[in-house]
């Protein structure tokens, strides 16, 4: 019974995307649409509409691959509704089978770590599924997909050169390796696992877009988890854990000093700003830059784009303005590439300035293209009356 309790732990790892539209523009609408509302309990009478609509595009249209998987994601995670992360989940699979079946079909083409982090969810789903009798999906079946996943995992560590994929990566060979050894009640290497987080320790000072925080929230859950389960069998895994803990927070303090440090740059660029000394909007800059360089890591994301979005407005202020197109350009492109949700509406933001150094410059029909582009973002993620006096240029 402890295995079954084990894996009532599930993370959900699917993030939000921007997509462009297709031939199937209604797709990636409902998958997003889809995702909202199963986050959110009070909806849940809408589950089987979601389901329906979601069951139709998967098996009637011959929809993307990569499509037809993030739509399995979402029916799968809908239809089951894990209910908390150690409460027994209040849905079945039964009759999604194939389904699952279709997306565990060639782990090739999950081309990425966040990709094979939501294939380890949903095989953690199915597996509970079996334990409960609420899939028909055979044990020997999940076995086989824990072991290709294992080797997908570890040739995309093998083939990485990107320190923040490979700090996600050692992460979920490693999380995936101790969930493995703890449901088969292994006694040999039972932390053979801690070795690749320890690893991630050794590069996560080169990866600032691996988020830290993340990690030291998980591992303080699995923590929690295995006491729960049975602190005395698992009493080296929480001590394996515990010590790894201690040593990540030390990086997650120096992370969180980046950030304060940062603060007090900001502090010191606004003060600079509001005196009649023209050399003070030199300072303020350099205390702008010192703050993007101290926030350019993942856990301070939002904070490093609206530094470069002070940079730009500060460039426009005294006429560098394809300085300033240029850091509101950055702006854009890492709200839409990081995948953190918080950032679309900085998307908009971004947007404005670059039309703003169009404008200022007098680049007419660069402006006219950027603030399509402005426009059309705000209106999809930041839907705000505009102010009057918004694009002063006093």
């Amino acid at each position: 019974m402890s295995c079954v309790y084990c894996f009532f732990f599930f993370n959900d790892t699917a993030t939000t995307e921007i997509y462009t539209l297709s031939l199937h523009d209604a797709l990636p609408i409902l998958i997003n649409a889809t995702r909202y509302c199963r986050r959110h309990n009070y909806l849940t009478n809408h589950d089987e509409h979601w389901l329906n609509l979601l069951s139709y595009f998967i098996e009637k249209l011959k929809i993307r691959q990569e499509f037809a998987r993030e739509a399995i994601y979402e029916y799968v995670w809908l239809k089951f509704r894990p209910d908390g992360k150690f409460k027994i989940p209040t849905g079945d699979l039964l009759g999604s089978e194939e389904l699952i079946r279709l997306y565990f079909s060639d782990f090739s083409e999950f081309k990425n770590a966040q990709k094979l982090e939501d294939a380890k969810s949903l095989l953690h789903i199915t597996f509970t599924a079996n334990m409960l009798d609420k899939t028909k999906i055979s044990s020997e079946e999940i076995e086989t997909w824990f072991k290709e996943l294992s080797h997908e995992l570890n040739k995309q560590l093998k083939a990485t050169s990107n320190p923040n994929e490979k700090c996600h990566l050692l992460e979920l060979v490693g999380s995936n390796l101790m969930f493995i050894n703890q449901k088969v009640g292994s006694k040999e290497n039972t932390n053979e696992f801690i070795k690749y987080f320890e690893e991630i320790l050794e590069i996560i000072d080169t990866a600032p877009y691996y988020n830290a925080a993340q990690l030291g929230d998980r591992v303080n859950q699995y923590i929690n988890l295995f006491i729960k389960i049975d602190a005395t069998e698992n009493f080296e895994i929480i001590n394996a854990l515990q010590l790894f803990s201690e040593k990540l927070h030390v990086k997650i303090q120096e992370r969180d000093s980046r950030f304060s440090s940062g603060k007090n740059q900001v502090e010191w660029g606004v003060n600079n700003i509001y005196t009649d000394d023209p050399s003070h909007i030199l300072k303020a800059l350099n205390h702008f830059h010192k703050t993007k360089d101290l926030w350019n890591n993942q856990e301070s994301i939002e904070g490093y784009v609206l530094a470069l979005i002070n940079i730009a407005q500060l460039y426009n202020g005294i006429g560098l303005n394809f300085a300033a197109k240029y850091y509101a350009l950055c702006g854009v492109w890492v709200s839409i590439n990081n995948g953190d949700k918080k950032l679309l509406k900085r998307i908009a933001d971004s947007s404005a300035l670059v039309f703003y150094s169009d404008f200022k410059q007098g680049s007419w029909l660069s402006a006219i293209s950027s603030f399509h582009l402005y426009m059309g973002a705000r209106h999809e993620f930041n839907p705000k009356p505009i102010v009057r006096g918004y694009f002063s240029t006093t």
